[in-house]
């Protein structure tokens, strides 16, 4: 069925379909907190068939949407209402301090680096774990997180809160900012912003874990996001810093969205960007190199036990090979994939979301603050392409015309520029002489 009003109801129901889509994922994510590695498994495919099929099918219907205007209207009263219920449950955690390891941990360090001048990964009393040797108690992450968290220390009631707040509401500009495309109406773009942040705003368990909780995972992805919007604007040296200083917070998700780059279309200023934002773990690891190898390197990466919220709970261990294998085998797609392509906006964001979702499900750990680094990926890419879900594949009328002449001998009639009359003949003429 073709024709502007099947275009439109085409495009709505698209547009339901993603929101509703995303509510029933993220309220299973929430729901299932700790074990069920195979209910998460599910979700996660979900929004990788989600991303696939938005991906496949751009492009298909260009035409413009005839209610952009009440979509904006729709969506901002939405936004409201998300943001309304969830200030009203989780606004009063402002005013405490973080409640889990990630986040007491993250103040501690703070506290010991810039009030006591100490090496926070040198020091055995700021992430104790009963089954690690005292080596490994020192600080988890990158350096750069201390850094990032440093404001938190003027108030330990509500400074670290009060910080993710602010990274929380840059992160939500910047969002808008990239969720924009050139060339359309304005009320399109309010549109777009406006189901970018619902969908950004949408996951309970986003406000959890950061103002419960206290989870610290929204510095890095403010970076990723930055990098996101150095990369749109060119700044390509700006992008590779933002980047490299993410993986100076926490390796994920800054990772994810560095293999996209790996191609034949090379852009050097952002890896020597990267190389410069990587500075704040060479500074430490001349500090003091075994304290940053064993707790924020080793510890991660090789020490790191599963549990139940792993696929690995529920693998036979003789297969516990597989989710690395299956990881590097994603990574070397990817590249191998996009080599040749030129370097694009959506192309680099799909394949990091994508690498991303593969990472998280062939992990040791799927714990709910991971998903922080998927909220605002997945609001942007969603709503960039919320209208093609169920987009068909436009005509082309020339040559639909022109085929269909050569196959029924009759006028085509979807095709607009055919002539009645039939192919143009020079006009006849007698000579008189």
């Amino acid at each position: 069925m073709n024709g502007p009003i099947a275009s439109t109801l085409r495009k709505s129901a698209s547009v339901l379909i993603v929101f509703g889509a995303m509510a029933y994922v993220y309220g299973w994510f929430h729901k299932y907190d700790w074990g069920h590695p195979l209910i998460k498994l599910f979700c996660f495919a979900v929004l990788f068939f989600l991303i696939v099929v938005l991906r496949i099918r751009a492009g298909r219907d260009v035409s413009a949407f005839a209610f952009t205007g009440f979509e904006a209207v729709l969506w901002t009263t939405v936004l409201l209402i998300i943001i309304a219920r969830y200030v009203k449950t989780y606004g009063p955690d402002l005013w405490h301090p973080p409640y889990v390891d990630i986040g007491y941990s993250t103040v501690n360090a703070a506290k010991a680096l810039f009030h006591d001048g100490a090496n926070p990964y040198s020091l055995q009393t700021i992430d104790v774990h009963s089954d690690l040797p005292t080596k490994y108690h020192g600080y988890p992450y990158g350096p750069f997180m201390l850094l990032g968290y440093a404001p938190s220390l003027f108030s330990f009631a509500a400074g670290y809160k009060f910080t993710t707040l602010a990274y929380l509401l840059l992160s939500a500009a910047m969002l808008v900012l990239l969720s924009q495309k050139d060339e359309v109406k304005w009320t399109d773009k309010l549109a777009t912003a406006a189901f970018a942040m619902c969908l950004f705003f949408l996951p309970e368990r986003f406000w959890y874990e950061l103002f419960h909780q206290g989870a610290n995972d929204m510095f890095p992805v403010t970076l990723v996001l930055g990098s996101l919007v150095g990369f749109v604007w060119k700044r390509y040296f700006a992008c590779g810093i933002l980047l490299g200083l993410s993986v100076s917070a926490k390796f994920l998700p800054a990772l994810a969205l560095l293999i996209p780059f790996v191609r034949k279309d090379f852009r050097p200023a952002i890896f020597w960007g990267f190389v410069i934002g990587l500075i704040p773990l060479f500074v430490f690891a001349i500090w003091d190199p075994p304290s940053l190898f064993y707790n924020v390197f080793w510890n991660r990466l090789t020490l790191l036990q599963f549990d139940a919220t792993s696929l690995y709970s529920v693998l036979p261990r003789t297969w516990h090979f597989l989710p690395p294998v299956l990881l590097l085998v994603a990574t070397g797609l990817a590249v191998w994939r996009n080599f040749f392509r030129p370097l694009e906006f959506e192309n680099v964001l799909v394949t990091a979301t994508l690498l991303l979702i593969v990472a998280e499900v062939t992990s040791k750990q799927m714990h709910t603050n991971h998903l922080i680094w998927f909220y605002p990926l997945l609001a942007l890419i969603l709503a960039r392409g919320r209208h093609q879900l169920l987009a068909l594949r436009q005509r082309s009328t020339n040559s639909a015309g022109r085929d269909g002449l050569k196959r029924r001998g009759k006028c085509d009639f979807y095709r607009t520029d055919y002539d009645l009359r039939g192919p143009s003949r020079p006009p006849n003429t007698l000579n008189l002489q």
